[in-house]
């Protein structure tokens, strides 16, 4: 695990913080989830980048890109990497996206097939409407802009990073030390800068209600699986509490050419909590 680089550039008159990587290989784009960052592909970035030309994003309303719109949806972020692909002269990307990234990569592969390689959904939603409690919660609109409101001291914001990554995480005792500290710390930064959470209620305002994911939206992803023609790629923690692993085989059984693989001992995040499976995989999966 290397420190990356933070680069930086405008994209729509939108700031936006990208990390790069590797060689001349087949382009790859990460995408993290929801309320998340960059920083999440820590431990995947310098393996993918010894065979890929290798880029993450903090997507607008996240990281450290700017929080300038008030209005977030799932077609704006699809244009808006595809903005970015185009500004880095890519003409084929594989795409790989992590919860809702992975909803991104679903749509960027409906909306610009001729543009799509490969893509790894990683617990992505749109399979199913179940979603944790706390998600749900979130999408409420008071209720959402309450628990997204940044309180306390440091100490109070590093207890609720250390139990926003013990919801994501099947056990954090198992991750890799230095990164935990660099999660928990970005969780905790994440929550002093103006507006934060101003992206993921407008997401969970929009997409879900207290039952789920919308069904407005759900038959919206439906139609997504069945147009996307990409090689797919679906990832799953067998012990998921955000969004359950039937989402994931309910997946693989909808699209046209999809493989799962489901992972032990696993929450909503393989890629941190077992890195060195998950890279494997993924990188035989786009050679082949």
């Amino acid at each position: 695990m290397t420190a990356q680089e933070d680069r930086f550039l405008e994209i729509d008159s939108v700031r936006t913080r990208y990390w790069s990587g590797g060689g001349s290989g087949p382009p790859v784009v990460l995408l993290h989830g929801i309320g998340a960052f960059s920083e999440t592909w820590l431990m995947n970035f310098d393996a993918l980048s010894r065979v890929h030309r290798v880029f993450a994003v903090d997507i607008p309303g996240h990281g450290y890109t700017d929080r300038s719109r008030n209005s977030y949806t799932i077609e704006y972020y699809a244009y808006f990497i595809d903005a970015f692909i185009t500004s880095q002269n890519i003409d084929r990307v594989h795409l790989i996206g992590n919860s809702f990234g992975g909803g991104i990569a679903l749509q960027y592969a409906k909306s610009f097939t001729e543009k799509t390689d490969k893509i790894v959904l990683v617990a992505n939603p749109g399979f199913g409407k179940e979603i944790a409690l706390p998600l749900r919660l979130v999408g409420i609109p008071l209720i959402g802009k309450l628990l997204l409101h940044s309180r306390g001291d440091e100490d109070s914001r590093r207890k609720r990073s250390v139990n926003i990554l013990k919801a994501l995480l099947y056990d954090t005792d198992r991750i890799d030390p230095t990164m935990r500290e660099i999660l928990i710390g970005m969780y905790s930064r994440m929550g002093t800068i103006p507006h934060a959470g101003r992206a993921v209620h407008d997401i969970l305002r929009r997409y879900t209600n207290i039952f789920g994911l919308r069904p407005r939206y759900m038959r919206e992803f439906e139609q997504k699986i069945h147009e996307v023609e990409a090689a797919t790629l679906i990832v799953w923690g067998e012990n998921d509490r955000v969004i359950p692993l039937q989402h994931g085989v309910v997946g693989q059984k909808r699209m046209h050419n999809a493989v799962l693989h489901t992972m032990k001992d696993c929450g909503h995040m393989p890629q941190v909590e077992h890195p060195d499976e998950f890279n494997r995989i993924v990188i035989n999966f786009l050679k082949n």
